[in-house]
């Protein structure tokens, strides 16, 4: 684990310079999207966030993945996995990844400097909060990263048009996207699993953005992807 450091006097000279949408300059955020895996709990594949400092010569992703206490497999088909919020370099990311034959792409975030810099605040205090948390629909990496990335935009994206389908009750919207999979097994089950969790009590659309193609997706539609790249 990759723990980030950064003096917060440059921050907050960064963050009263300049509220322009360039983010080169300081930081930059990404949304990463590995794809999916043959193990069940991969089925939708996997989500995370990217900060870049190029001043700092940083590159780091941070997600919400298994705290790695126990059998995953086991624990995952119970409901009970614990997690924690990771933090490491992006080529480790990647590389661990690439061992499993699943593509890794990036989609970089438009936002203002000091909308990427309250991202790695965000991020920053999630690492001091600890790992013992629940893997549900409403706390996984998919909603880990559209709660995070949305906290830090000061005004609410326009997502429409949204597909129907997220017009239903946030259980019909994973059970729609697993049923598309072709010749996977596990769809009910898996589906089933994540149906727990307070997302179901919400009615709010971005809690139901939990698949990570779904979020990408979403994102676009918003104009808040400035361009995307597959990870070597």
């Amino acid at each position: 684990m990759v723990l980030a450091t950064m003096q917060w006097e440059s921050v907050k000279a960064q963050e009263n310079k300049s509220n322009s949408s360039d983010t080169t300059e300081y930081v930059r955020i990404s949304l990463i999207v590995a794809g999916p895996g043959t193990a069940v709990y991969s089925l939708f594949g996997h989500a995370a966030i990217r900060v870049e400092m190029p001043l700092y010569s940083k590159d780091q992703v941070w997600s919400y993945d298994s705290s790695g206490d126990s059998d995953f497999v086991e624990q995952y088909l119970m409901g009970n996995i614990r997690s924690c919020v990771r933090c490491q370099a992006t080529s480790s990311f990647v590389r661990t990844y690439h061992r499993e034959d699943r593509q890794v792409k990036a989609y970089r975030i438009k936002m203002t400097q000091s909308e990427a810099i309250k991202v790695w605040k965000i991020l920053n205090g999630e690492m001091k909060m600890g790992n013992n948390r629940p893997y549900d629909l409403y706390n996984n990496c998919g909603s880990f990263c559209t709660r995070v990335l949305l906290a830090a935009l000061k005004n609410e994206p326009d997502f429409n048009p949204w597909p129907p389908i997220f017009d239903k009750p946030v259980q019909d919207v994973i059970y729609d996207r697993a049923k598309k999979i072709e010749g996977y097994k596990w769809q009910k089950l898996l589906a089933q699993i994540l149906f727990n969790g307070k997302a179901d009590e919400s009615r709010s659309k971005t809690d139901k953005l939990v698949v990570p193609n779904d979020i990408v997706d979403a994102f676009r539609r918003a104009g808040l992807i400035m361009e995307e790249k597959v990870l070597e």
